[in-house]
C-alpha cells in the first residue's frame, strides 16, 4: 500500500476509517457506524482521546496508547488481551502500537545485525498479534494494514534544507478477500464492500 497522505498515524488513519461530507459542513463520519453490522474500534488514534467504539474504554487507555519503554513488551501483551477479550465483533478494527512505537523505542535505525533482530523481534510479535484475532475470531474476511513504513527513528527532520517526514510512504495491505487497497484512501470503501458482500 502507498501512503498518499501525509505518513503519520492520525492522518493515515483517518484516510483510512474517515469519510468527510464537506457538502454537509466538513461532517465525519466513521465507517464503523455506517455498516449493517456489529462494529466495535478499538484506541484508534485519530482523536485524542483514542476512539473506542462498542468497547469500554480501559482505565489505562493512556497506556496502551503510548507505553513506555521500560513497560513497552508487558503493556502490549496486556493490551493485546484486552483485544482478545473485547474484540469479538462481526467488524473490528484495532490499532497496535507495534511495530510503530517499539521501532521509536528500540531499533531507532536498521544498521546493525543486533538492530535487525530487535526489528525482526517486534514485527514478529505484530505478525503473532495479527494471526492470534484471526485464529481467535475466525473472520469471514480480514485485512491487516500498516499505517507508513520506518527509515529513521525520527518523525521530522532538516532534509536539503525542508522538513521532511522520516516515515516510509511504502506499508503493508494484507487480506483474504478481494484485491487489498492500494491507498488509504480506498480502505474505507474496501471495508464497506468487505461487509456488504
Amino acid at each position: 500500500m502507498y501512503i498518499d497522505v501525509d505518513p503519520i498515524t492520525p492522518e493515515v488513519l483517518s484516510a483510512m476509517f474517515t469519510r468527510k461530507l464537506f457538502y454537509e459542513g466538513k461532517v465525519v463520519q466513521y465507517v464503523w457506524e455506517h455498516v449493517n453490522c456489529y462494529a466495535k474500534a478499538i484506541n484508534i488514534p485519530i482523536t485524542l482521546p483514542t476512539i473506542y467504539y462498542n468497547v469500554p474504554r480501559p482505565r489505562k487507555w493512556v497506556t496502551y496508547f503510548t507505553p513506555t519503554k521500560e513497560e513497552f513488551l508487558q503493556i502490549v501483551n496486556e493490551y493485546h488481551n484486552f483485544v482478545l477479550e473485547h474484540g469479538d465483533a462481526e467488524l473490528l478494527i484495532v490499532w497496535y502500537p507495534i511495530p510503530d512505537q517499539a521501532h521509536h523505542h528500540f531499533f531507532s535505525a536498521i544498521t546493525t545485525k543486533e538492530a535487525f533482530d530487535e526489528a525482526v523481534k517486534w514485527y514478529d510479535l505484530a505478525a503473532k498479534f495479527a494471526l492470534d484475532l484471526i485464529n481467535e475470531f475466525k473472520p469471514k474476511r480480514f485485512l491487516v494494514v500498516g499505517d507508513h513504513g520506518f527509515v529513521s527513528d525520527l518523525e521530522f527532520g532538516d532534509v536539503r534544507g525542508k522538513k521532511e517526514n522520516y516515515h516510509h510512504r511504502e506499508s503493508l495491505a494484507l487480506t483474504n478477500f478481494a484485491p487489498p487497497p492500494q491507498r488509504p484512501s480506498q480502505v474505507y470503501c474496501w471495508i464497506r464492500k468487505a461487509v456488504e458482500t
